[in-house]
């Protein structure tokens, strides 16, 4: 076998896809083509492009009106649209007014007044979204949405290239967007070579010390995503403000849990559910993983640390703790 590397910047992240094909001129072509899709993504889904079809929609559409849209973005807001209406909208890609008004990436974040955060408000509701994806259109009902795909994009474009290599019969790959990851078969050693029966041990980082970890989880087949306070935040007034907005309150979630890894066989599930289930909490989150794996038949389990530091993982996970 072939191995085979690609690293390329999206997302504002470095990525890699690394795999074994039977030749180089294989691997070379999937490499091409998974750069090529996942460049697509981010050409498709990035708020912070304007040339980007989702800036595009947010600054051009008309209220009301039908605007048509590609294939890619069509399916990517039927897969938001699913988990909104299964969260009952405490995952909600419309906190874009929210997440640019608190501006967690400013050299000097600032706490917005209430004021501001209930005129943000009144264009943030997953109702709002009327989408038709059999003719690739949706309509927006109010002015002033924005779109906010930083809690699914690179979980979404991790699906669809993990999609693509195991359709051309990729038995190894690593896919890295950025610490999404994604992983098919088993480890490879420093050669390339690696053991489908032998699994990857990823560690999880412990959420209140980002230098070290709170275990290791094995994988083979299934990416992982985690969604955590301590990703993008600030501290005022000896308070920390985090990133995870709840859309029904304008500010940040308060905290029963401090971090969700998901792990899945469907490597667009691992961002939107590890989202997901931080801001439904521990029980509503199990509820909702447990309903998922029974209607999809995907794998997908879950590591929680809690508010107290107590690691939950659901029974399906082979977890081990930090010794």
């Amino acid at each position: 076998m072939i191995a085979g590397e690609r690293r390329f910047f999206a997302y504002d992240t470095l990525c890699r896809i690394r795999l074994e094909a039977e030749t180089r001129e294989k691997a070379d072509a999937l490499l091409d083509q998974g750069q090529k899709l996942a460049l697509e993504v981010e050409a498709t889904l990035s708020m912070y492009d304007p040339a980007s079809e989702l800036s595009r929609l947010c600054a051009g559409y008309v209220p009301g009106r039908d605007y048509p849209i590609s294939p890619m973005l069509a399916d990517f807001l039927a897969l938001n649209l699913m988990f909104c209406r299964r969260t009952k909208g405490a995952f909600d890609p419309t906190v874009g007014p929210l997440i640019r008004l608190w501006d967690f990436l400013a050299a000097d974040p600032r706490v917005p007044s209430q004021e501001e955060i209930a005129e943000a408000r009144k264009r943030v509701g997953y109702e709002h979204i009327h989408l038709d994806a059999t003719r690739s259109s949706v309509r927006l009902d109010v002015p002033g949405i924005v779109l906010d795909p930083g809690a699914s994009g690179k979980g979404y474009a991790l699906g669809l290239v993990a999609s693509l290599l195991q359709r051309e019969g990729i038995q190894n790959a690593v896919i890295d967007f950025g610490g999404n990851l994604y992983l098919i078969g088993g480890r490879q050693d420093s050669e390339g070579g690696g053991e489908a029966d032998n699994p990857w041990r990823i560690a999880l980082i412990d959420p209140e010390d980002t230098d070290t970890y709170i275990g290791t989880v094995s994988m083979r087949d299934m990416g992982i995503a985690t969604s955590s306070w301590y990703e993008h935040s600030f501290r005022k007034d000896g308070r920390i403000y985090h990133h995870l907005l709840d859309p029904f309150t304008g500010e940040p979630k308060p905290l029963t849990l401090q971090s969700v890894s998901i792990l899945s066989s469907n490597g667009a599930y691992t961002d939107f559910l590890s989202t997901a289930f931080f801001m439904l909490g521990l029980e509503a989150g199990t509820k909702l993983v447990e309903e998922l794996v029974r209607e999809s038949g995907e794998f997908i389990s879950y590591v929680a640390v809690t508010e107290a530091h107590e690691v939950i993982t659901s029974g399906n996970v082979e977890f081990t703790p930090k010794k």
